[in-house]
């Protein structure tokens, strides 16, 4: 299984972007909102999707940092801190998942946070995803 996308972002705030069932493994991506469902074997066999509208992210390129490891975190050419303002602008300006967790098998719960343009810190928000029997879809 790949990564999710945003991993690097588990670097300042832990989050938990994958919970199992006995039958499933379930990932969501940090910097947008999907869902991706596997076997244990690793083969995706369906996904949710209802993305964070008008977001862009500026991510580090290797070639912020240097030649060299971007993640070689020396203390030359103040490396950590260009990495950190980097990342910093996404962080409080956008929407980023924050935890998954598996009921079971048909419900979910997704925790997401917003920025408050009113307050300094974030607000928490929740979604339930069910599986509708009828139709196999995820609402």
């Amino acid at each position: 299984m790949p990564n999710p996308s945003g991993i690097d972002y588990v670097y300042f705030q832990p989050r938990k972007l994958i919970d199992f069932t006995e039958r499933y493994i379930f990932v969501i991506d940090v910097l947008d909102y999907k869902i991706k469902i596997y076997t244990f074997k690793g083969i995706c066999v369906d996904s949710i999707t209802n993305s964070f509208k008008g977001q862009t992210f500026i991510l580090p390129k290797k070639t912020d940092f240097s030649k060299e490891d971007p993640y070689d975190f020396g203390l030359a050419n103040n490396r950590v801190r260009n990495y950190v303002d980097i990342y910093r602008k996404n962080l409080f300006n956008s929407k980023i998942m924050s935890s998954i967790n598996v009921m079971n098998d048909t419900t979910l719960l997704i925790c997401w946070t917003s920025p408050n343009r009113e307050k300094t810190n974030y607000g928490y928000y929740y979604d339930v995803w069910r599986l509708n029997s009828s139709n196999s879809k995820w609402v």
